[in-house]
Parts: C-alpha cells; structure tokens; sequence
C-alpha cells in the first residue's frame, strides 16, 4: 500500500487545527532542519487570491507536524511566527515562523565574564547557558572536554555567544525540541559520539533528482591563527595544512592549543566548500541537518558520502519531499593527519 502523507498546523493559543481552516488555500509548507548558526524555520503557503484568506500574526506561536499517516515519526515542533509576506499578483500569504526553542533566547543580551573559576571547560560553558534557558545540553564528550581560560559574552544573545565559542574550538551549537546540541560538523556523528546511520540515496529507491558542483579549491592549502606569549613577550603562530597560501585568523587566541583547534577549524571548513551537493529524494522524516548521505548507482563524482547542511521537508498537493544541501563530509584532524606547526615570532 502506498504511504499518504500528511501535515497538520496548530494555533497553540486556541487549540484550533489551521490546516482545517484554511483548507484548499494551503499551497504548501516547507520545513527547514539547518545545522549550526542557522534555526530551524517553517515557511507556510497560502492562496489569496479573493483576499480573503486569514492568517496568524507575528509573536503567534503555532506547532507544525508533518509525516506518514500510520508511522511514529515525524518532522516539525513548536515555532513563533516572526514574519508574514503579503504578496501578488496572484495574491498569496507566506508565514514565516522560527523554532520557539532558539526564538526565546533572542529577547536578551547579556554582558558577562565567564571566568575559569565559573567554567573550566567547552562543555561547563554549553551547560551553564542551557540550564539558564531551559534547555538540555547534548554535548560531544571530546569538545566538552576542551579547556577554557576565559571568555567575554559583551552585549551578545546566549545562542550568538554559544556559536561563537563553539565555532573556534571547531564545534557547532543547534537547538532542536528543547535540546541544545553540541558536535562537530560534517563528522556524521551524533553528541554522544556515535556514527549516525546514513541516508541511503539512490535511482529508483528515492532518488528524484539531483545536482553536485565542484568549484575551483580555495587557494588556501593552510590556515593560521596566533596567540601572544606573555612569558617571552612575543607572538606566537599557529598552522594547520601546508602550503605556501595561507588563511590567517584575525583575532588572538588565550593559548597554544586554543589557536591550534581554530586554525584546524577554518581549514576543515575550507576544504569542506570545494564541493556542493543537492538531492531531492522522497520524504523521509529522519532526513536531518548533519546527518550523513549515501549515495549509490549514479555515477563517479556523485556516488559516495556527504554531510547534510540543510534539509527542507516540503509537503504540497499531496506529496512530500525533502531536498537535501550537502557539502564534503569534515575530517576529524586526529585521524586526517592535518599537519600543525608552531613557531614564534
């Protein structure tokens, strides 16, 4: 028996079903599950062609659940609706809502010294801003582990600070259904560490359609960031890659080790951009931000494993697909070999 699809959207205030509301003037609905610095969006359709089609305002808050009828699973949450698109000809709405987990931190910015007293390591920081937002800290247990002397959180949103330390320590911060979750990107791992099972893509499996782009590989075969020796009074590099082009990070690292995993960061996301993928495969509710692709019988160049950026659950007339962004999977630098040398100036 073929699998029937389907989405509900809730007003969480009332209770009320929108899906029932609005009815045929549902076009289509898109969920959006990003990794790192980007939340997770819904974007909902609507036809408006009388002008007379209602909509929720901004600040509403709705829950959005999409899936297979008869199948546990689903895609969706609780999100707040931030903007809403009035447009035409013909007329159409589109609301606009984000995760209501990553919106709530947005109303405060706050100003503190986090010492090493307060916060010994990545994972005391990361646990420290999700008891104070209500979240449940989900961290891999090697980048929990990295020390920390100090940082500043100046004028900053909790989630803005969080990314910005995970980002030099070569980590990414996402909130999902309460969850703040802490990996490394493009390893295909999940916070505990564990390899996460790929999506398998193929022709006549799901495959629907696909396009894969290799650019022109960055100049950059190395990257640097420094660190200043107190001690000796002098500046001291550090380099990831070898190569005679190097991309040199600006800003001044507390030690050693700290410059060393940002410089192995940024080269890993230089390598990562040489290459570009886009899958359109039949709706899958586990397809996920992070997790690895598969893909086999297309042709060489295609064929092999990719690291999902983004996946975008749509579900119009009757139908659900999900498109998948990918990029080259990341290397863990222990066992790439990526080469770092230390010198002073």
């Amino acid at each position: 028996m073929a699998r029937r699809p389907y989405i509900v959207v809730m007003d969480q205030e009332s209770g009320k079903d929108l899906t029932n509301v609005w009815g045929p003037r549902m076009v289509s609905v898109v969920i959006d599950d990003d990794k790192g610095e980007e939340s997770d969006k819904v974007a909902i359709e609507l036809d408006d062609l009388d002008g007379e089609t209602s909509f929720p305002e901004p600040g509403k808050k709705i829950t959005v659940r999409g899936g297979y009828y008869g199948e546990t699973g689903y895609v969706g949450g609780d999100y707040e609706i931030d903007q809403v698109d009035l447009s035409g000809w013909p007329q159409s709405i589109t609301v606009n809502a984000t995760t209501v987990s990553a919106s709530t931190d947005t109303k405060t910015r706050k100003t503190e010294a986090h010492k090493k007293t307060d916060v010994k390591t990545v994972g005391d920081l990361m646990k420290k801003i999700a008891k104070r937002n209500k979240w449940t800290p989900k961290i891999d247990e090697k980048i929990a582990k990295i020390p920390l002397k100090y940082e500043g959180q100046t004028n900053e949103f909790d989630m803005q600070f969080a990314q910005r330390v995970a980002k030099k320590n070569g980590a990414v911060v996402n909130v999902k259904r309460g969850n703040m979750v802490v990996t490394k990107p493009g390893s295909g791992k999940s916070a505990s560490g564990e390899k996460m099972t790929p999506i398998k893509v193929a022709p006549g499996l799901n495959l629907l359609d696909y396009k894969v782009s290799y650019k022109k590989r960055e100049e950059h075969k190395k990257a640097q960031a420094h660190t200043f020796d107190r001690k000796d009074v002098k500046r001291v590099d550090v380099d990831a890659g070898q190569g005679e082009i190097t991309y040199k990070l600006r800003e001044p690292f507390t030690d050693k080790d700290a410059a060393k995993r940002a410089a192995e960061s940024k080269l890993s996301d230089i390598n990562r951009g040489s290459q570009s993928a886009t899958f359109t495969i039949e709706g899958d509710v586990t397809a996920a931000a992070e997790r690895p692709v598969e893909v086999s019988g297309v042709k060489p160049k295609v064929d092999g494993e990719w690291s999902t950026k983004r996946a975008s659950h749509r579900f119009a007339d009757d139908r659900y697909e999900v498109t998948l962004e990918c990029e080259a999977p990341g290397s863990d630098s222990e066992e790439s070999g990526s080469k770092v040398e230390t010198k002073s100036e």
